[in-house]
């Protein structure tokens, strides 16, 4: 981990929030960092040390329009690709686990049923993936609907 990353990751942590193990290791070798890091404590033990702030005037309306104002998206974005890797990862796990020895063999213990219950639970499993990935993409997804009826059905 690279030591502008590291201190990156070290401010995102919640209040409390231990570092992760990769950020331990590499606090525990690089000077500068730890050095960094115990600022950053200090900074935020007397941001805590003195209380609230109380101001005379309701300020959420004034925050909340330039929070909207400046344009920034938050929550983690995952790209396309990732989602659709995973898809095809689901997909072909459904078709490979039919040629398993562990599914062959619970297959002739338990009969008919066990085909079902796998299908039905795999099955739901893509469904629900799938529904999760129109969700999480519906602008782009609009977007390619708009193209497509602008390219072929005018």
């Amino acid at each position: 981990m690279k030591c502008d990353r590291l201190i990156e990751n070290y401010m995102s942590l919640d209040a409390g929030e231990r570092p992760g193990l990769f950020m331990r290791i590499h606090l525990f070798r690089c000077p500068n960092c730890r050095a960094e890091a115990r600022r950053l404590d200090a900074v935020y033990r007397a941001v805590a040390e003195q209380g609230p702030l109380f101001v005379d005037r309701d300020m959420r309306e004034i925050i909340m329009r330039s929070v909207k104002a400046s344009g920034t998206v938050f929550g983690k974005k995952v790209s396309l690709l990732n989602w659709l890797s995973a898809e095809a990862i689901i997909v072909a796990s459904l078709v490979l686990v039919q040629f398993s020895e562990p599914r062959i063999w619970l297959g002739e213990r338990m009969g008919e049923c066990f085909e079902f219950a796998i299908s039905v639970s795999l099955g739901v499993i893509v469904t629900l993936f799938s529904a999760l990935l129109v969700g999480a993409h519906m602008k782009e997804l609009a977007g390619l609907r708009e193209r497509f009826i602008a390219r072929f059905l005018k």
